[in-house]
């Protein structure tokens, strides 16, 4: 019996010391606040200011001509609301669609665009800090 309880004790001081042994977990991804910001590079449509994914267009002709999408350096919040793999996956799929063909493309810019996550009503307020001027065409459907 007394075995059973050193036993029992020593598991329940282990599992506090680690924080996180099943099944004595504290769940520490519950107890933290979400950031306030939320951040991706979009392309915005010159005429009419939408917004759609990169991955929504397989033509870019760019000045710069090889931005790079991850380097917002010089933008507001640019070191929150930020996924890196993200980031990467956009990188790839521009580099693999750069042309010099500028048949059926439109004016456009690459923007950082981030959402400030307020607690208050109507939808979030957004920033576009440009990170290139491009000509762009959308992906056949």
């Amino acid at each position: 019996m007394v075995a059973a309880w050193a036993i029992a004790i020593a598991y329940l001081l282990a599992a506090r010391g680690v924080r996180n042994f099943f099944p004595l977990s504290v769940f520490d991804m519950y107890q933290g606040r979400s950031p306030d910001v939320a951040s991706r590079v979009l392309v915005v449509i010159d005429a009419s200011g939408e917004a759609a994914e990169i991955t929504a267009f397989d033509a870019f002709s760019c000045a710069p001509a090889w931005p790079k999408l991850d380097d917002v350096r010089h933008c507001a919040h640019h070191d929150q609301g930020r996924v890196e793999y993200v980031a990467r996956d956009l990188q790839v799929h521009f580099d693999a669609h750069v042309t010099s063909d500028a048949s059926g493309m439109e004016g456009a810019r690459l923007v950082w665009r981030t959402w400030k996550l307020e607690d208050r009503p109507g939808p979030p307020a957004i920033d576009d800090c440009e990170i290139a001027v491009c000509r762009v065409r959308r992906r056949a459907p």
